[in-house]
């Protein structure tokens, strides 16, 4: 039996306000440059706005059918060990590829994308298990070192 969860609205409208607002410095700042060159000025906006609408549509969709399964800790590690395979692959002259002078993107059937955002999702997954089976903060030398463990990892993926 699942208790009830409540909706932290204060978050939410956090999110959305910090949405409209990255939206309209999206508008700002590409607008002229599109028009001098001879594009749609909104288009980097329309594309931005229909990933936010996706993203509000899955952070409906994960608080409606409330997937418990993003707090299992098997898919937390699973997803982070993935993601560090997809890390180092990317070294791989063979699925790596270099964008703009940097080899941090994998092209696997001709999509190409950067192997450290499946790191990040793995370490936020890994960090809220983490601190959910957590009841105190007594184990800070554990904490610390796990920590600090996530940020090299991540400092490697960035």
């Amino acid at each position: 039996m699942s208790k009830k969860r409540k909706i932290d609205w204060l978050l939410i409208t956090a999110y959305l306000l910090l949405s409209i607002i990255g939206l309209l410095m999206i508008y700002s700042a590409s607008s002229y440059r599109l028009m001098t060159a001879g594009g749609a000025p909104a288009a980097l906006f329309q594309r931005q706005l229909i990933f936010l609408l996706l993203s509000w549509g899955m952070i409906l969709l994960i608080q409606k059918t409330r997937v418990e399964i993003l707090l299992s800790k098997k898919l937390a590690v699973g997803l982070l060990a993935f993601g560090i395979v997809m890390l180092l692959l990317a070294y791989l002259p063979f699925f790596g590829v270099s964008v703009n002078g940097a080899q941090r993107w994998i092209s696997i059937f001709g999509i190409q994308f950067q192997p450290s955002e499946i790191t990040n999702v793995g370490m936020i997954l890994y960090l809220a298990n983490y601190f959910k089976d957590k009841r105190s903060f007594n184990e800070l030398k554990k904490t610390a070192l796990s920590l600090i463990s996530m940020l090299w990892a991540g400092s490697n993926a960035a």
